[in-house]
């Protein structure tokens, strides 16, 4: 829920920038995946629509995420990072859901201080 959480803060907040890892889409979008044979996106009565508000955000975020998350699908993030509106970077992590950033290591670190560097520096 961390993602959901941050972007929310950084809509209301006026957030100049923020990082998403390993963030889903939406809650009905995540019970989709492992509920198949349910209707959960009618059902869901919670929705955390993290799409609608990366769309809606117009500060730099970065988003990270990794092929190999067995919990929230690889797709999820890069959907997230296309709708992005406003300046954006992406990193692609290695590892499952709560391993990315230890096992990405020295791309993990770079990329984040890359874009706290462009965006407080240089500006994204």
């Amino acid at each position: 829920l961390g993602g959901s959480v941050a972007i929310h803060t950084a809509l209301h907040r006026n957030a100049k920038a923020v990082a998403l890892e390993s963030t889903f889409t939406s809650v009905p979008d995540v019970a989709a995946k492992y509920y198949r044979i349910f209707p959960v996106k009618l059902l869901a009565r919670v929705r955390l629509e993290i799409r609608e508000k990366v769309e809606a955000y117009d500060g730099a975020i970065l988003i990270a995420h990794s092929p190999a998350d067995e919990l929230i699908p690889y797709a999820m993030g890069r959907e997230l990072y296309e709708t992005a509106a406003g300046p954006k970077m992406w990193l692609e992590m290695r590892g499952n859901h709560n391993e990315g950033y230890a096992i990405t290591g020295d791309a993990y670190l770079n990329t984040y201080n890359a874009f706290i560097r462009k965006v407080f520096n240089e500006g994204l």
